[in-house]
């Protein structure tokens, strides 16, 4: 698992630094607990099991006063480190910058590598955040792998951005708590009060951007294409899992129930669907599909309708591209495309020019016009029309069908409508298709 932090230019990183590289802890205190015994303790924890690679000298000794510190004065970093030492966990530093996408790797971790980035330090990231963040992916990645657990377990997308978000939270949780105890020595039901209020606020994604939400989504695609190696207890879940069980077993007894489903962006409500189309082209309706992430936040992504409509945009733009790099597009075809679209007019156009009008104004004064079930109607027959059909790209076989369960998501009451009048999708592999108006 990957701690990621995203650097967006002239806005304020959203992790604040807390300590510099090899700093000692989140805050100094006075160890109240039994100094002579923790010592002990502390000093076992240092010497005992730890593998390291890539790690200098000096920074082996400041990992080693790091322990320490932590082992005295947080009984939960305490136990955590004597886990990750009995298991013989490697510890190893790497140099990464940003990558093309701007985002920040600060730790990375399976089942036995704790990884550590040593240009944190410049990106403003706790040093002691980071460890025992990814101290704890190290250790409930170990023990999801032990029940027979990992991405290949899942029937569906939806069901893996769950359980890589509720890595993510446990991480994040396990991080506050730990820091949390050492700063608020011995006030340590506060720091647990903190800590599961992280966790709760990570697994709803409640207060996370979209551009946050995208890079757990987009993690979550990548487990799903790579994480396929079958275990030799394998386990797969053939209907929705228990959830609550699950994460007690990730984390070891220490959370017990799922109380919220994380919330996926419009984007990744697309990706979700079209894998539910892949297992079940075709499928008539919702039931059919796995979508629990998404339909619990069916009435929080109906809200921005002005986003929807510009999703629809998105889509209708890429089939119009699709075809065209199969064949010319007649005219007809290019002005439903560019309508439906919201693509500048003459006028907006001369708008553009001087500078007055942004294309993505033009494009939401345009869509304002059309109204979000008249859009998802159109943008379905143009893409399911015998114009469109005949270009045969993934997007015309399939962004008809995708929009058809769409809006059976986010207009509901529209769609309830038209099925009590008889209406349903529109089949792409029959001959008795629709015709542009």
């Amino acid at each position: 698992m990957v701690k990621k932090l995203v650097q967006k230019g002239k806005m304020a990183t959203r992790i604040v630094a807390l300590a510099a590289l090899m700093q000692t802890g989140c805050a100094t205190v006075e160890n109240k607990e039994g100094s002579s015994d923790n010592r002990v303790v502390a000093q076992q924890t240092v010497h005992h099991g730890w593998q390291f690679k890539n790690i200098s000298p000096s920074e082996r000794r400041e990992l080693q006063r790091f322990f320490i510190q932590y082992a005295q004065g947080s009984p939960t970093a305490r136990n955590m480190l004597h886990k990750l030492a009995d298991a013989g966990t490697t510890i190893e530093f790497f140099d990464k910058e940003k990558d093309e996408n701007n985002v920040f790797a600060a730790g990375l971790s399976d089942e036995s590598t704790l990884s550590l980035n040593r240009l944190m330090m410049t990106e403003g990231v706790s040093f002691d955040d980071t460890f025992f963040h990814e101290g704890e992916h190290v250790l409930h990645l170990s023990e999801a792998l032990r029940y027979g657990i990992n991405a290949r377990s899942f029937r569906s997308l939806d069901d893996v951005y769950i359980y890589a978000t509720i890595m993510e939270a446990l991480a994040y949780r396990k991080a506050a708590l730990c820091c949390g105890e050492q700063k608020y020595n011995p006030d340590f039901e506060r720091a647990k009060k903190e800590a599961d209020e992280v966790f709760i606020d990570r697994l709803s994604a409640a207060s996370k951007t979209v551009e946050d939400r995208q890079i757990y989504e987009r993690d979550a695609l990548i487990m799903v294409n790579s994480e396929t190696n079958i275990l030799p207890n394998q386990v797969y879940f053939d209907t929705e899992p228990n959830w609550n069980q699950i994460v007690s077993i990730m984390s070891r007894g220490e959370v017990t129930s799922i109380p919220v489903l994380p919330k996926p962006t419009l984007d990744f409500l697309q990706a979700c669907v079209l894998k539910e189309l892949q297992k079940n082209p075709n499928a008539q309706s919702l039931d059919e599909f796995d979508l629990s992430c998404v339909l619990a936040h069916q009435s929080s992504l109906r809200q921005d309708e002005m986003a929807i409509k510009k999703s629809i945009s998105d889509l209708l733009c890429e089939t119009y591209d699709s075809c065209c790099e199969t064949g010319s597009v007649p005219d007809e075809v290019l002005h439903s495309f560019l309508y439906l679209a919201g693509w500048p007019t003459k006028q907006q156009m001369e708008a553009l020019n001087d500078g007055t009008l942004s294309l993505d104004q033009a494009r939401e004064q345009n869509l304002q016009g059309i109204s979000l079930p008249d859009l998802f109607d159109n943008a379905q027959s143009l893409i399911d029309s015998e114009e469109v059909q005949k270009y045969q790209t993934f997007q015309t076989q399939i962004y008809g069908k995708l929009l058809y369960f769409e809006k059976q998501i986010l207009c509901p009451y529209a769609q309830q409508q038209e099925r009590q009048q008889g209406r349903g999708i529109v089949s792409t592999t029959n001959n008795n298709k629709g015709h542009l108006q």
